[in-house]
């Protein structure tokens, strides 16, 4: 299935994002900076728009895990203690291209499909450095 998009304008500000909760970053925090950073996260931080760069929020689960997954040619839901550690290393690889708002950003997904979530290119660093975007994968979680 092929879709055309229509050309959407976007503006530009400086914000800061911080890991999710399932990403390895927060993983390697003891429990009572791990509570403490849940609370915060809730608290203050929104994350319902588009972005270049930064962490990504995701709608289900670590976005860095399934572009791993994916580049790896692994299955998400059979990634086996055998896998895990090459998984995690590619997880660290990956850096969020761009981040957007299914419902927002492409209304003819939403308007087609009921589609609200967000959508995650992601790109591994040596490939940036390099300009090589045909590597990029795109996740849409929602």
């Amino acid at each position: 299935m092929i879709f055309r998009f229509n050309e959407l304008a976007i503006s530009f500000e400086k914000t800061h994002t911080f890991p999710s909760g399932e990403t390895l970053e927060f993983e390697s925090l003891s429990k009572n900076d791990q509570d403490a950073y849940q609370e915060l996260d809730e608290d203050i931080f929104t994350y319902e728009d588009s972005q270049i760069f930064g962490h990504t929020y995701p709608a289900q689960g670590d976005v860095n895990l399934e572009w791993a997954c994916e580049r790896l040619n692994i299955d998400l839901s059979e990634v086996y203690d055998s896998d895990q550690e090459k998984v995690d290393e590619k997880r660290k690889e990956f850096i969020n291209l761009f981040q957007f708002s299914t419902e927002n950003s492409i209304p003819e997904l939403y308007d087609s499909f009921y589609i609200s979530g967000m959508g995650y290119f992601g790109i591994e660093k040596s490939d940036l450095n390099n300009c090589d975007f045909d590597k990029t994968i795109l996740i849409i979680q929602n």
